[in-house]
């Protein structure tokens, strides 16, 4: 069980009742360059783009999807790109260099996201966990 208090500063009860759904456990990105970006799948959606911002503030890495109250025209080709599991979507990710790619396995039922990340060329499974799956996907 994930101790809310040590890594979010709050307790799991409260969490879960202002938010009203469960915490999920900080994902541990621990042994990762922290200057490699990450991706968290799913995207698009208020509710994962703000898990993704919040999960950085414990693992410190910097985000390609995340929540500030605006989204860019590019963010939107983005999140279509990869939801029609679109290859053409990563060669601007990662033009300057690897890219993180985290798969929450809850939210990928049929495993189809994790074998269109798994296949593009050179990538390998860094974790995984009951929960996710971290890919590292090399510079294109």
């Amino acid at each position: 069980m994930v101790d809310c208090e040590e890594s979010y500063g709050y307790s799991r009860p409260l969490m879960e009742s202002l938010c009203g759904a469960p915490i999920p456990p900080p994902l541990n990105l621990s042994g990762l360059d922290t200057a490699i970006p990450v991706l968290e799948w799913p995207l698009g959606d208020t509710y994962s783009d703000t898990t993704a911002m919040l999960q950085s503030m414990g693992h410190g890495h910097p985000l390609v999807n995340g929540f500030s109250g605006y989204t860019p025209a590019a963010y939107e080709a983005l999140t279509k790109s990869l939801q029609a599991r679109d290859a053409s979507a990563f060669p601007p990710l990662l033009a300057k260099g690897p890219l993180i790619v985290v798969v929450n396995m809850a939210q990928d039922g049929d495993g189809s996201f994790r074998a269109f990340v798994g296949g593009l060329k050179g990538t390998q499974v860094v974790k995984r966990s009951d929960d996710v799956v971290v890919f590292l996907v090399p510079r294109g």
